[in-house]
């Protein structure tokens, strides 16, 4: 037997459920959660889709005039909001929330960036766990990182970058620091370097300029669009 011809109406029916999804999330986002999300969502996933979107209609409040409803309407635009979308709902860590909260806000306004490398930076978002993201997120802002969650590196501080690292990331250890290192490397969002050598360089200073070009893409992507 040949293969069967998808039907179209398929498609359609598929692209017309996408087109529904975003318009909740957009009416969402314009009026507040209603009766269609909390039918589908438990109570503690909604109370925080409710806080994250709240955050995005700020965003888009500023943004006014800069959201293109035509690009909007691309079928694969209206994929990747739906997919962003649904992994705000499964994410719990706080780094990666806001990650995908300014995410989400750069598909629907950003038109500079091509959507298969949005849709790529996102999936590798998925990929990273929540030490990788930490770990990026410390060598990306250091300064903004110790900020938001009250740490402190003293200048006078030396050793070897790995102790930089458990100062800033007291709730990982030595061997996972190591490991989710080196997976960076291999993802080639940050320099190979040795992290338990002694370097010159004190207090934050130790920590920056590690990522790669790639890396500073990727994370240039989830900064907050204005």
């Amino acid at each position: 037997m040949g293969k069967s011809v998808p039907d179209i109406s398929d498609r359609n029916t598929a692209v017309s459920h996408r087109q529904k999804i975003i318009k909740g999330l957009i009416s969402a986002i314009s009026f507040g959660i209603g009766p269609i999300l909390s039918e589908y969502l438990p109570d503690a996933k909604l109370k925080k889709l409710e806080s994250i979107i709240q955050q995005v209609n700020e965003n888009l409040e500023q943004l006014e005039g800069q959201i293109d409803e035509d690009y909007i309407k691309r079928d694969e635009v209206l994929c990747l909001i739906e997919k962003t979308f649904r992994m705000i709902s499964d994410t719990s860590d706080a780094n990666k929330l806001m990650a995908l909260k300014n995410a989400l806000v750069r598909v629907m306004v950003d038109k500079n960036i091509e959507v298969d490398r949005k849709d790529f930076y996102i999936n590798l978002l998925n990929d990273l766990t929540a030490f990788h993201f930490r770990m990026l997120s410390v060598m990306y802002d250091t300064d903004g990182y110790l900020k938001i969650n009250n740490r402190t590196i003293s200048d006078s501080m030396m050793g070897g970058r790995i102790d930089f690292f458990k100062e800033a990331i007291p709730d990982m250890n030595q061997e996972e620091i190591s490991l989710v290192y080196d997976d960076l490397v291999a993802k080639r969002l940050v320099q190979s370097t040795s992290l338990g050598a002694m370097i010159s360089a004190s207090g934050v200073r130790a920590l920056k300029g590690l990522e790669t070009k790639f890396g500073q893409e990727f994370m240039n992507f989830f900064k907050q669009w204005k």
